[in-house]
């Protein structure tokens, strides 16, 4: 007969418990996981599944009992350490929905706004298209596995118990998120210097030929022009898009 004491209860509980609370707050605000096309019980499962494969890996000093002193304050931590990784990876696509709005608004599309399911807030078409291309460009690089990898290595470095963060370490991850116009604006840049060259040339149209109604070809044009960018521009957009998911990636991998 297999008998189990409190104290060796607590400590299989406890080297469970910690590790999945830090995997369920990095998948709640990790891209791609934490939309709300993935069910609520697929995230709990998958963050269960990967804290019973790092559990064992735990040192034995690093399991602090659920009712301990440290308790309260360990679970902060995990907490705010998985946010804190999810949303460091998440800072890309939150600069391609913004360089969307910005090329969206150069094409004169930001009115047809629509509500998009994936973001579960108001969206434009040219916002939910590049959010549909950085998401399979991250998935062609495999960073869903990068993403694994990155969350199971941080056990290592940063084990439960000890401080949350080096001040280094917050420190690269706050500028992780200043980062976001900068991309944002690059990834827009085409179609903003098209639509400079673009506005520039009816502007001249105007001038030399007054009776033309420019305002009636204006949108036509600008939204011709854009969508041919948009399409030429595409290689690009993803080469640059995956060297910045790799980036992200490895600002969160310890």
């Amino acid at each position: 007969m297999i008998q189990l004491h409190e104290h060796a209860l607590q400590a299989v509980i406890a080297g469970f418990f910690w590790p999945f609370v830090r995997i369920l707050a990095f998948i709640t605000s990790a891209p791609i996981l934490s939309g709300p096309a993935v069910p609520q019980r697929v995230k709990i499962g998958l963050a269960a599944l990967l804290a019973f494969l790092v559990a064992p890996t735990l040192p034995g000093e690093a399991l602090i009992g659920l009712d301990s002193p440290q308790g309260l304050a360990t679970l902060i931590a995990q907490i705010i350490l998985g946010l804190a990784m999810g949303m460091t990876i998440n800072v890309v696509f939150a600069a391609v929905q913004f360089s969307g709005e910005i090329a969206g608004m150069q094409m004169g599309l930001n009115f047809a706004g629509f509500f998009d399911p994936q973001t579960q807030s108001e969206g434009t078409p040219v916002g939910s298209w590049l959010g549909v291309v950085v998401t399979l460009a991250f998935l062609s690089i495999n960073g869903h596995l990068m993403m694994i990898d990155a969350i199971g290595e941080s056990f290592r470095v940063f084990p439960i118990g000890a401080q949350i963060l080096p001040g280094s370490e917050w420190q690269r991850l706050s500028l992780a998120a200043g980062q976001m116009f900068s991309i944002g604006v690059h990834a827009a840049l085409p179609i903003i210097a098209a639509m400079l060259i673009c506005n520039l040339g009816i502007g001249v149209l105007a001038r030399i030929a007054p009776q033309l109604n420019v305002l009636s070809i204006s949108f036509s044009v600008t939204l011709l022009v854009g969508i041919l960018i948009l399409l030429a521009a595409l290689p690009f957009t993803v080469q640059y898009l995956n060297g910045t998911l790799v980036w992200a990636v490895r600002l969160v991998a310890p």
